[in-house]
C-alpha cells in the first residue's frame, strides 16, 4: 500500500509549534505522520522522543532519540537532548556520556561543559574530574560566573581552599550582585576560620537580597561553627520562614534545640526534615526516652505517644509507653491497665496456636524455663542467683534463656546453676519460640516485662502451657498469653486483680528473696555523729525523680536546718548519653550539657521549696564499692514516688541506712512497703504525702533512732523473709506446683 506524501519540513515546523506550546497530543500526531512518510526522519525520531519522555514514555523516547543519531551521529543538538532525557531519568553517567559526545563535535560551546562538569561535581561525586572540567571551559570563557563559582566550589570540596577563594572573588568581580556566589563565599571563609571575614559577605549578600534562604542557612552554619548558638537558632529560623520546607535547615535547628534540652521542638523539627515514617517515629521516641531519664515522665508520655500515632506498629515505642505509665507522676492504675491491655490485644490472636506434648503427669520433676536479658551484672541478679542456686533438682530441671547482648563473671557463675543454658540474642521471636517448646518447657518464666531487651513477645507466641512473669518490676504485662504474675499481700492487696491482666499469685510473705554480693563491707557509724547534720541520700534512675516527689524532700529538708541531699544516679557521667540501639541523634547528647542541665534543673525544683544549691549534691555512677562508699555517708534514704526503690533499698537496708517510702496506686508504688514489711520496718511506710514527710522529718531529729537502726537493721534483715532463701524457693516451688497439678487435672478433664 502507498503511503501518501507529506510536505516534511512544513509539518514538522508546525509539530514543533504545536510542541512548544504543550499541544503533545496534536503533535505527536504530525510527528508519526512524518514518519510514515519517511521512518528514517532523523529530526521527527529526535522530537518525538523527546515529547514521548515528557509524557512518560522515556523508554520509547529514548530508542527513538537513539536511532536520529544514528542517521545523524554529528547533530549536537540530538546528543544533548539525550542528556536531557538520561539526566531527568536518573542516569548521571549516561547523561556525562552523551555530554561528552556533544562537546567532541561542538567544543567551544559552553553550555554541555558546564553540564558536564556539575553533573562530574553533583550526581557522580567526581570533584577532581569536575575540577578540570571546570577549567577547560573557563579555557574558552574566563569570565563565565557560574564555572568560576561551581569551581570554587569543587575545589572546596576537595580541601583545597586557598584556591577555593580565589575563584570565588574572580566570580564576585565578575558578578559582584550574586548572591549565590556571597553565600558561597562567606561560607568558604568561615570554615577556614575566617569569620570576621565572613560576616560583611553575609551582610552585604542580605543587602542584596534580605530573604535568600541559602544565605540564611549558611549564616546559620557559621554561628553554629563558633558556637554562637543563639544567632544560629535565630538564622535558621528565618531560613525555614523563608521556605517552610527546608529539612536541612530544620535538622540543624532540631539539633541545637536538642543541645539547649527543648526537645519537644527539636524533635518535631527534626522528624519533619525525614522522609522514612519509622525514623519520624523514632525521633520523637528518643526525646521521649531523654525526657524520662531527667524525670520527666509526663514529657516522655506525649512524645512517645507521638512516635505510635507515626508508626502504630513499633514495639520499642510501646516497650518504652509502658514503662513511662509507671515512672509518671499522675499514678494512675486504671490508664496503666488499659494501655497495657490495648498493647496486649494486639497480640492476641496473631500466633499459630500451639498443641504441647509435655508428660501431664502432677507429681514429676518439672522444667521451669527462665527467659532474661539480665543474667549478668544486674539487679536482677540479686534476686535470681538465690532461687537458681536453690532450686531442688529433684523437683525442678532448669532452663535459662538469655537474652544477654553482654556477658560477665556474673553470668558465668549463674550459669553454673542452670542444668541447660540457651543464648537466644539475636533469634528470631519465632526460632526461640520454637526452642522453647521443643525443650517441653513447663513454666516459663519471664524476668524482664517492659524493661529493655525483653522477649514478650516470645511468650505471646505461648511455647509453653503455663507462663508467667516476675521480677523486671511489679506490673502487668498485658499479655493474656502469660498467665499469672507473682507478687505478694503488700504490693498487691485484696483488689488488685482489676488491675492485672494475670491471676495474681501471692507468694507468702514475700515476693523477694535477696542475696547481699560476696564481702560485702561492714555496716559504719552513723554519718551525722561525726558530721553534726543529716545526710539524706538518694540512689536511683533519674527517671524515678519528678517535680512532686522534690517537693517532699524540699519540706523534709527545710524542717532540718543544715541537712543535705545527696543523689546518685548514673545518668549524671562525663561522657554522651545514649538511647535506644540505632536510633536517631536526639538519643545522643553531651554529658557535660547533661550534668549542667540536670543539675539546673534539681536546684531549680529545691529553690521552689526555698533549699540553695549548696545543699545538693549530686554524684555520678561508680563501680559497686564506690556505691557502698556513698551509702556508709548516708544517714538515710527519702524514696521516690511513684516507682519506689527496689534493689536500692535492699542494699541500703543491708547497710544499715532506714529507707522511709510512700505507697501509692501502682504496684511498682508499693514495693519499698514490701521490702520493709518484711525487715520489720513498716512504720517507715508511708501512706498519703503528709505522713512521707512526717515520718522523714522525726526520724532526721531522733538521733538515737538512727544510731539504733544503723546497728540493727543488717542483722533483721538476716533474719526476715527477705533473705530466708530455702524457705522462699520451696514457696516458690510450691507455687509451681499447684500450677502444674491443675494444668494436668484440665487436661485429663
Amino acid at each position: 500500500m502507498k503511503v501518501p506524501s507529506v510536505n516534511t519540513h512544513r509539518a514538522l515546523q508546525t509539530a514543533g509549534q504545536l510542541h512548544a506550546q504543550g499541544h503533545y497530543d496534536q503533535a505527536e500526531k504530525l510527528y508519526r505522520q512524518v514518519l510514515s512518510s519517511d521512518r528514517n526522519n532523523a529530526d521527527a525520531l529526535h522530537l518525538l522522543g523527546v515529547l514521548l519522555h515528557q509524557t512518560g514514555r522515556t523508554t520509547e523516547g529514548v530508542d527513538l532519540i537513539r536511532r536520529a543519531i544514528r542517521k545523524e551521529p554529528r547533530a549536537a543538538q540530538f546528543h544533548l537532548n539525550l542528556a536531557n532525557v538520561y539526566g531527568e531519568s536518573g542516569e548521571p553517567g549516561l547523561a556525562a556520556e552523551s555530554l561528552r559526545n556533544a562537546i567532541a563535535l561542538e567544543p567551544r560551546a559552553v553550555e554541555p561543559r558546564l553540564r558536564l562538569a556539575r553533573y562530574l561535581n553533583g550526581e557522580l561525586s567526581l570533584p577532581r574530574d569536575a575540577v578540570k572540567a571546570f577549567r577547560e571551559l573557563l579555557a574558552i570563557a574566563p569570565n563565565h560566573v557560574e564555572a568560576l563559582a561551581d569551581l570554587a566550589s569543587a575545589l572546596h570540596q576537595l580541601g583545597e581552599q586557598t584556591e577555593a577563594l580565589e575563584y570565588y572573588e574572580k566570580a564576585l568581580h565578575a558578578a559582584p550582585n550574586d548572591v549565590d556566589v556571597l553565600s558561597n563565599y562567606a561560607t568558604a571563609l568561615y570554615e577556614l576560620g575566617e569569620y570576621e571575614r565572613a560576616l560583611p559577605i553575609f551582610e552585604r549578600g542580605f543587602a542584596l537580597q534580605p530573604s535568600h534562604e541559602k544565605l540564611w542557612y549558611n549564616f546559620g552554619l557559621a554561628h553554629a561553627s563558633r558556637e554562637r548558638f543563639k544567632d544560629a537558632v535565630a538564622a535558621f529560623k528565618r531560613t525555614i520562614e523563608i521556605n517552610p520546607d527546608h529539612a536541612r535547615a530544620k535538622f540543624q535547628l532540631a539539633l541545637l534545640l536538642c543541645a539547649g534540652r527543648e526537645l519537644e521542638e527539636s524533635a518535631d523539627l527534626y522528624a519533619q526534615s525525614l522522609t522514612s515514617t519509622r525514623d519520624r517515629a523514632s525521633v520523637y521516641m528518643n526525646a521521649g526516652y531523654a525526657r524520662m531519664t531527667e524525670g520527666r515522665a509526663g514529657r516522655a508520655i506525649e512524645l512517645t505517644r507521638k512516635a505510635l500515632n507515626i508508626d502504630p506498629d513499633y514495639e520499642l515505642a510501646w516497650h518504652n509507653l509502658m514503662m513511662g505509665l509507671n515512672y509518671d507522676a499522675a499514678d494512675d492504675a486504671p490508664l496503666l491497665i488499659a494501655e497495657h491491655r490495648s498493647w496486649g490485644l494486639r497480640h492476641e490472636g496473631r500466633y499459630p496456636v500451639r498443641r504441647f506434648v509435655n508428660d501431664p503427669s502432677p507429681e514429676r520433676r518439672l522444667r521451669i524455663g527462665y527467659v532474661s536479658p539480665d543474667f549478668r551484672s544486674h539487679s536482677i541478679a540479686f534476686f535470681i542467683e538465690p532461687v537458681l542456686s536453690g532450686h531442688d533438682p529433684g523437683q525442678v530441671e532448669i532452663f535459662c534463656y538469655a537474652n544477654n547482648i553482654h556477658s560477665d563473671a556474673v553470668t558465668t557463675r549463674l550459669k553454673g546453676y542452670a542444668h541447660n543454658w540457651r543464648d537466644i540474642h539475636g533469634r528470631s521471636d519465632d526460632a526461640v519460640a520454637d526452642l522453647i517448646q521443643q525443650d517441653q518447657i513447663d513454666v516459663l518464666m519471664d524476668l524482664a516485662l517492659h524493661t529493655a531487651d525483653n522477649r514478650l513477645l516470645v511468650l505471646a507466641r505461648k511455647p509453653a502451657p503455663i507462663q508467667g512473669t516476675w521480677l523486671g518490676y511489679a506490673g502487668t504485662s498485658g499479655l493474656k498469653a502469660i498467665d499469672f504474675r507473682l507478687t505478694d499481700a503488700w504490693i498487691d492487696p485484696p483488689g488488685s486483680e482489676q488491675y492485672s491482666v494475670e491471676r495474681l499469685i501471692r507468694l507468702p510473705q514475700t515476693q523477694w528473696v535477696y542475696r547481699p554480693p560476696p564481702n560485702m563491707p561492714e555496716v559504719s557509724s552513723l554519718p551525722s555523729e561525726n558530721k553534726g547534720t543529716v545526710t539524706f541520700g538518694v540512689a536511683t534512675n533519674l527517671a524515678k525523680i519528678n517535680e512532686p516527689t522534690i517537693e517532699l524532700w524540699t519540706k523534709v529538708l527545710r524542717a532540718t536546718p543544715g541537712s543535705i541531699l545527696a543523689i546518685k544516679a548514673s545518668v549524671l557521667r562525663d561522657r554522651p548519653l545514649e538511647g535506644p540501639p540505632g536510633e536517631s541523634p536526639l538519643a545522643r547528647y553531651g554529658g557535660e550539657r547533661v550534668w549542667e542541665h540536670l543539675r539546673e534543673y534539681l536546684c531549680d525544683q529545691l529553690a521552689k521549696g526555698r533549699i540553695s544549691s549548696d545543699r545538693l549534691r549530686l554524684e555520678g555512677a561508680s563501680a559497686f564499692a564506690g556505691y557502698l562508699d556513698w551509702l556508709s555517708g548516708i544517714d538515710m534514704i527519702l524514696d521516690t514516688f511513684p516507682f519506689s526503690g527496689g534493689t536500692t533499698t535492699c542494699h541500703a537496708l543491708y547497710m544499715g541506712v532506714p529507707v522511709v517510702t510512700r505507697t501509692g496506686n501502682l504496684p511498682v508504688s508499693r514495693v519499698g512497703s514490701s521490702i520493709l514489711h518484711n525487715v520489720g520496718l513498716g512504720e517507715l511506710v508511708a501512706q498519703s504525702p503528709e505522713e512521707f514527710v512526717k515520718i522523714g522529718i522525726e526520724l532526721a531529729h531522733d538521733r538515737a533512732r538512727l544510731v539504733d537502726l544503723r546497728r540493727t537493721i543488717r542483722e533483721r534483715m538476716k533474719q526476715s523473709p527477705l533473705m530466708n532463701e530455702p524457705q522462699f524457693v520451696r514457696n516458690l516451688e510450691a507455687a509451681y506446683r499447684e500450677l502444674w497439678t491443675t494444668w494436668c487435672a484440665g487436661r485429663r478433664g
